[in-house]
């Protein structure tokens, strides 16, 4: 019988992504981030991953992961829809073997290995612009995705220690 810390031990590497996926997941996005460059060009300001991949938290075996990526167009141009709108042809365009649909507020790209969100944002200043959750209006809304990610990280270190 094995004693609970090998069984998390062996639960905690079946739920880790392995070497190959995470490979071919980074390929993914870099693929992606190339092509978003030099289809909308100058317009953008950076292009980034947030979320269980970035922070290395994505579970393997999960159906809903995903890579969460936000566009961040250098100034509002266009209302959310539209963004939205240029995202899915981009997609549409660049991935023609993958079911591409809308899940309020993203453009969702799932590419067998797998499912991609993409998210259009406009930086003015700190925070970010991004599209707003599942709301009756499209609207845009503070976000900082980045700053959060330090917030976590702090204090995933003080439960740590």
């Amino acid at each position: 019988m094995k004693d609970i810390n090998s069984y998390l031990t062996d639960l905690s590497n079946s739920l880790n992504i392995s070497p190959e996926k995470k490979e071919r997941i980074e390929t993914s996005i870099s693929y992606l981030s190339k092509n978003l460059w030099g289809h909308f060009q100058s317009r953008l300001s950076e292009v980034t991953v947030i979320g269980s991949f970035d922070r290395e938290t994505i579970i393997s075996n999960d159906p809903e992961a995903d890579v969460d990526t936000i566009v961040v167009f250098k100034q509002k141009e266009v209302q959310p829809e539209t963004y939205l709108k240029q995202l899915r042809e981009f997609c549409e365009k660049n991935y023609t073997r993958s079911e591409i649909y809308q899940d309020h507020p993203t453009i969702v790209v799932d590419m067998g290995h797998i499912k991609f969100e993409i998210v259009p944002s406009y930086f003015i200043q700190k925070p970010l612009k991004e599209f707003a959750p599942r709301s009756k209006e499209f609207r845009w809304i503070s976000t900082s995705p980045i700053e959060f990610k330090k917030i976590l990280i702090k204090r995933i270190k003080i439960i740590m220690d």
